[in-house]
């Protein structure tokens, strides 16, 4: 979540369309690299550019393809990349990360976790299966592996309106694994769809008694800092 809220304010490679900030390994620790999530009126631009179009791995959003794909070449260029990553993004950068995710993979180069936090729908069936599917190769060098799917953790905040968007009915589909983080407290790994309802109507009332728009609010970073802070306490 640091990597990832660091991204407003610094970055290592940029375009146009997206940034990325990359975070050296500590000593044995993996290279990660966190995508921004909007901040301008162009990131917008291509949030709402909802079309999806065709790729080697099923239907994807347009505009988060081609803001993940305006890094990758810079992205592949660096050694470390070599080894196996963290990949992480809040928002739009969460999208992003998921992309960079499997072009990582059909490069050829290892992938250890994927971490996205309110990050909204990327793509349609297809594009699920593919990346559910995929090997991530967490241990270069070695035959463990795990799939890309099993890797990835898509942490939501209850009534996080981004993490449903663009809706289910235009044919978007998440990937990954859910850490839903209810309004009563602690986290659901992938919850029923009852219980994700029922904490969003009490995230909803008790944010209004507060003064504050519960779906918009909790859809800020500083909202998830405090919640995984929480949560780690609580631990």
């Amino acid at each position: 979540m640091e990597a990832s809220a660091r991204a407003y304010e610094e970055v290592t490679f940029e375009s146009d369309l997206a940034h990325v900030l990359m975070v050296p390994a500590a000593g044995a620790g993996p290279l990660v690299l966190a995508f921004r999530g909007s901040a301008n009126t162009r990131d917008w631009l291509s949030d709402f550019r909802i079309q999806m179009v065709d790729t080697d791995f099923g239907g994807v959003h347009s505009g988060f393809w081609r803001s993940a794909n305006s890094l990758l070449p810079e992205i592949l260029r660096v050694p470390a990349v070599r080894s196996a990553v963290v990949v992480t993004g809040h928002s739009k950068g969460g999208a992003e990360a998921l992309i960079c995710a499997r072009m990582l993979r059909a490069a050829g180069k290892p992938v250890r976790a994927v971490v996205t936090f309110g990050g909204p729908r990327v793509g349609d069936g297809a594009w699920r299966r593919s990346y559910n599917r995929e090997t991530a190769n967490i241990e270069p060098g070695t035959s463990h592996s795990q799939s890309l799917g099993g890797i990835t953790e898509r942490w939501v905040l209850e009534a996080d309106v981004v993490t449903r968007l663009p809706v289910w009915v235009t044919g978007y589909r998440h990937v990954g694994q859910e850490c839903f983080m209810p309004a009563t407290g602690g986290v659901v790994r992938n919850p029923r769809l009852g219980l994700k309802a029922v904490s969003d109507f009490i995230g909803t009332v008790v944010g209004y008694r507060l003064g504050r728009l519960a779906p918009v609010v909790d859809h800020l970073v500083g909202e998830y800092q405090g919640r995984l802070g929480e949560i780690m306490q609580g631990e």
